[in-house]
């Protein structure tokens, strides 16, 4: 439990992080898609079909991280077309509602549900711990919902505590966020080192006034 409410806390601002970079990265971020996530190697994609309606299919990109017997990291995310208005019609309530419907199949014990919304999104964010065979496991559901498109995310950490897996879990995690929020960072980060380097250029010709002005 204690080992969930760690995991749980690194994720409450995740609308809002920007993400860290990590080596070797591998950024999924299709152009019709209006969030992103980074994965430390590239994924892999399957097509994943409805069993009631064999024609209905959209694209799953999957990334697996086995630690040797300790820990499994596994993590799944689909970013498909927004239904018509859909986030003006999605409440808070009903998207948390969409993912807690999931407990049961994933046998979660003890679970709690989080929502945040900004101008450009919202997110529903369900996470969890249960059993999966004999092994424990964290579980992580997120739903976004944006002005064109809707990104999910299903997220397992399975087996013991490993502080390696761990932190593998975090990082991915932490990174999934809106393109916007990523070029923001991106800009302010841009705009500090050009700040940086006006007050550097202002301050050398002031060193240079002085130094050439005459002794008193």
């Amino acid at each position: 439990m204690m080992r969930l409410k760690h995991l749980a806390l690194l994720f409450t601002v995740m609308l809002i992080a920007a993400p860290a970079a990590m080596a070797d990265e591998f950024v999924y971020a299709p152009d019709n898609c209006e969030f992103q996530i980074t994965f430390p190697s590239e994924p892999h994609k399957a097509q994943r079909c409805d069993s009631e309606d064999p024609t209905n299919c959209h694209e799953v990109t999957n990334f697996t991280n086995v630690f040797g017997l300790d820990a499994t990291v596994d993590i799944r995310v689909t970013c498909n077309k927004a239904e018509d208005k859909m986030y003006e019609r999605y409440s808070g309530d009903v998207m948390k509602t969409t993912l807690e419907a999931i407990v049961g199949k994933n046998k979660l014990g003890d679970f709690e549900s989080h929502y945040q919304e900004t101008e450009h999104a919202k997110q529903a964010v369900l996470i969890g711990s249960g059993l999966s065979g004999n092994s424990n496991k964290i579980y992580m559901a997120q739903l976004w919902i944006g002005k064109t498109s809707v990104f999910t995310l299903e997220a397992e950490l399975i087996g013991g505590p490993l502080e390696e897996a761990d932190a593998m879990f975090a990082e991915i995690l932490r990174s999934a966020t809106l393109k916007e929020v990523k070029a923001e960072a991106a800009e302010e980060v841009e705009s500090s080192d050009d700040a940086d380097k006006e007050n550097k250029e202002e301050d050398d010709k002031k060193a240079d006034a002085n130094k050439d002005a005459p002794a008193k």
